[in-house]
């Protein structure tokens, strides 16, 4: 080793006095370290036991060409999809069909949410093995509340915009959908037929698993993925831990999410310093038609288990259904013997061979109590056959405009005024225009 005049250590190859921050076994300045990087040019430099070591094989130089490999798959990172606009894009969706939703849960009774996301688009087994296959992609746009939206969508914020970089924007496309479908037929398979299930949660942890598959087989530097690998899976146990202590929480959807995220990943990814565009783009269509052919093979081996049992469920189903056009039937018959009856009473009382008293005692208990009755077992029928939503409130809506009907009679035994005699005609034929198209 060189010493100038102050006895201060002089670099080997140039003569410059050295810093203190490039103090290095083979006392060697940044610049001639770069100079020498760029030639590569090796040569042999002398360590402290007196040993002679080959350039590339000094710690220092080791870092260097370490950082140098971190600053270029940062560079390329930033360049490989700066907008992000997939993962706005999903997000975006995402919260659109959150706020229609909402926009919409005034048409649904408080206690009966589960029939919104069902009419929505949630994966259940019996609708989605009924014909419904869509709604394994459909469910990964609901969510079950805002606190589900919100972490969801952070999650995909802060995972996502790294793993499209990793991946380019259409690669990241066929990560996620990939990752949300083997998640809602992993959901299906774990759960029964009348289990509905919602979230974006399955996908989200696809991302996570294509980030770590990344990490793991892909080139990338080692202090950036140990920090990945370190971070995304304690995210991942996390969240896996938090989900099986809550029976609410799909983990069935998680698991398998994830492992298609690693999967699709290890075949979809490349060397972002090195990347070939389109065979990534072939990589990616190749893995999605596997995957369509992995779900399509398996489906019935799913439907088999998520349907056990259903055999006596459709047997009841059908026979409540039954009930429920018999009902119907009974109660247009009703109607219109009722409403033969209410003209001989109102000719009664006109006549007055019953008093006022009787007149409203007679409607009320044979009229108004007893269909407002009807209509409520009308409702529990129509709730237990899965009725969709907008005719249980289209039949709830013609059942209240019924007792008004009945209503407009016990004015005119209150008051014997014939002008409500005539309002209950008109309403009559308001409510005949408004009967449920079942019931005709």
């Amino acid at each position: 080793m060189n010493y100038g005049s102050d006895s201060g250590p002089l670099c080997n190859f140039c003569g410059r006095k050295l810093s203190r921050n490039e103090l290095s076994g083979q006392y060697e300045c940044l610049s001639c370290t770069f100079q020498r990087m760029e030639s590569d040019d090796a040569i042999e430099v002398e360590t402290s036991s007196g040993n002679q070591q080959n350039y590339y094989e000094s710690p220092a130089q080791q870092e260097y060409q370490e950082l140098l490999k971190i600053k270029a798959f940062q560079e390329h990172l930033h360049n490989s999809a700066p907008g992000l606009v997939v993962t706005k894009l999903i997000i975006l969706i995402n919260v659109l069909v959150h706020v229609y939703v909402m926009s919409i849960t005034k048409n649904y009774e408080p206690d009966n949410l589960g029939r919104l996301y069902i009419d929505m688009g949630a994966n259940i087994g019996l609708l989605t093995f009924g014909g419904e296959w869509w709604r394994i992609i459909t469910s990964m746009f609901i969510h079950g509340g805002l606190t589900h939206l919100i972490f969801n969508m952070y999650a995909l914020w802060a995972i996502g915009s790294i793993v499209e970089k990793l991946f380019g924007s259409f690669g990241f496309i066929c990560l996620y959908f990939i990752s949300g479908v083997i998640g809602s037929v992993f959901s299906l398979y774990n759960h029964t037929f009348n289990v509905p299930s919602v979230g974006a949660s399955g996908a989200v942890f696809g991302v996570f698993g294509a980030l770590v598959s990344y990490a793991y087989f892909k080139k990338m530097p080692k202090p950036i993925a140990s920090s990945v690998l370190k971070n995304a899976g304690f995210m991942i146990l996390i969240n896996g831990a938090i989900g099986f202590s809550i029976p609410q929480i799909d983990n069935a959807a998680h698991i398998g999410g994830c492992i298609g995220g690693i999967i699709a990943a290890y075949f979809i990814g490349q060397d972002i310093t090195n990347l070939n565009f389109k065979k990534r783009q072939i990589n990616s269509i190749i893995v999605c038609i596997c995957c369509a052919i992995l779900v399509a093979s398996t489906w019935n081996i799913v439907k088999e288990k998520n349907s056990r049992g259903l055999s006596n469920i459709k047997s009841n189903f059908e026979k409540k259904n039954q009930e429920r056009i018999d009902f119907i039937n009974e109660f247009n018959d009703l109607e219109v013997s009722k409403e033969t009856e209410i003209s001989n009473i109102v000719s009664k009382f006109k006549n007055k061979l019953i008093t006022k008293e009787e007149a409203i005692t007679i409607l009320r208990r044979d009229y108004i109590d007893f269909f407002k009755k009807k209509g409520e077992v009308l409702q529990k029928y129509n709730e237990e056959c899965l009725i969709p939503e907008f005719m249980v409130n289209y039949t709830k809506k013609y059942i209240e405009l019924y007792l008004s009907f009945w209503d407009l009679y016990k004015k005119y035994f209150e008051t014997s005024d014939t002008i409500y005699l005539s309002q209950a005609k008109l309403m009559k034929m308001k409510v005949d225009g408004l009967r449920p198209e079942d019931f005709r």
